[in-house]
């Protein structure tokens, strides 16, 4: 392997590596889920939308409702949610323009309801199928009957 300034690459990434897992280890605050929903600015949010869709003031004021009483509702559930889904959510919400709270509840939602589907999934694939009965065969007392009318038709036909 070549070497740079005597170390070599693979060296530096388990040395990176072996820095992340301590830190991970002892709950380094960095890596931590924040207690509280990230800080947007709905304002950016709102009128980015609004620049972006030609909407009017009225709508303006109904994107600011609709950012204020997501971010209410984070503010209260922020604790139940995962925090890999916090994480990825905030910074998915990050991505590409100014960040919205109506972005980051739907994204929770979506998460959990996500997780909710393949957990029903795996407890349905886990179980047993249902036992169908099986068709009811014909009584014995019908069979001797037809033998008998059968009988006496072949008796009927020989004579």
């Amino acid at each position: 392997m070549p070497r740079t300034n005597g170390s070599s690459r693979p060296r530096e990434a388990l040395i990176a590596m072996a820095a992340a897992l301590a830190a991970l280890a002892i709950g380094s605050p960095l890596l931590a889920a924040p207690e509280r929903p990230p800080q947007f600015d709905p304002v950016t949010s709102c009128q980015s939308g609004g620049a972006l869709w030609g909407t009017l003031r009225q709508a303006s004021d109904s994107c600011m409702r609709s950012e204020q009483e997501a971010r209410a509702t984070l503010e209260k559930s922020w604790n139940e949610i995962l925090p890999a889904d916090r994480t990825h959510c905030s910074l998915l919400v990050s991505t590409g323009g100014p960040p919205s709270y109506v972005e980051l509840l739907s994204c929770v939602e979506m998460a959990r309801e996500a997780r909710a589907y393949r957990e029903q999934r795996a407890r349905t694939a886990a179980e047993p199928p249902p036992v169908v009965a099986a068709p009811r065969t014909p009584s014995k007392a019908k069979a001797p009957h037809r033998a008998r009318n059968v009988g006496t038709r072949d008796r009927e036909a020989a004579s």
